[in-house]
């Protein structure tokens, strides 16, 4: 399918809004997805299916219009979203860029930000593999678990699959938490010890 003179914007449409951008004919601005290829090439239109929100949309447009990815504008807050997109666009450099970030930001601190976002839809896949490495996390990320929603920390804490850990680390996350927020709720992880 040759284009014509003319047709050389696409439209992308993600949760009913549009957003129009110059066509990209560069080898690494193509998706490998045949499907996603054909509505580019052909309607020259492709509606997101993934279930990201209008910001982080936004920085692949800005992307996009500047011809080049880059990690500058992918943060915790938004790697999750932004990874949803680039599996469903599967655009080469795209994924890369990604990609490279999360190695940067790291799996585990991913993970304990999922426990926190309100789009993780299923928290207890999360919930079940910080818990099979508990010893991790409250060694290396303890202030930031301890900082999770106390019904998380429950369901963590209580899995059965769950590694042991030092409890004396626990006992001093438990107390420092408890210190700093007057939260008593935290309290009953001593529990745990």
């Amino acid at each position: 399918y040759k284009m014509s003179i003319g047709e050389d914007f696409i439209k992308f449409i993600c949760n009913s809004q549009s957003y129009e951008v110059p066509m990209i004919y560069e080898r690494e601005f193509m998706s490998s997805d045949p499907l996603v290829n054909r509505a580019l090439n052909r309607k020259l239109e492709y509606t997101i299916s993934s279930n990201i929100s209008l910001p982080v949309f936004q920085t692949f447009i800005n992307f996009w219009r500047n011809k080049k990815f880059s990690k500058d504008n992918i943060n915790i807050d938004n790697i999750e979203e932004l990874e949803l997109l680039a599996d469903e666009l599967k655009i080469e450099q795209f994924q890369r860029i990604v990609l490279e970030k999360k190695h940067e930001i790291g799996e585990p601190l991913i993970e304990l930000n999922k426990l926190k976002n309100s789009k993780t839809i299923d928290k207890s896949r999360v919930e079940k593999k910080i818990s099979k490495h508990l010893d991790f996390y409250i060694e290396n990320y303890g202030d930031k678990l301890i900082n999770s929603p106390i019904q998380t920390l429950l369901n963590i804490f209580s899995n059965k699959k769950r590694s042991q850990f030092d409890p004396d680390h626990l006992y001093h996350l438990i107390k420092n938490q408890y210190e700093k927020t007057k939260d008593t709720s935290v309290l009953s992880l001593l529990n745990f010890i």
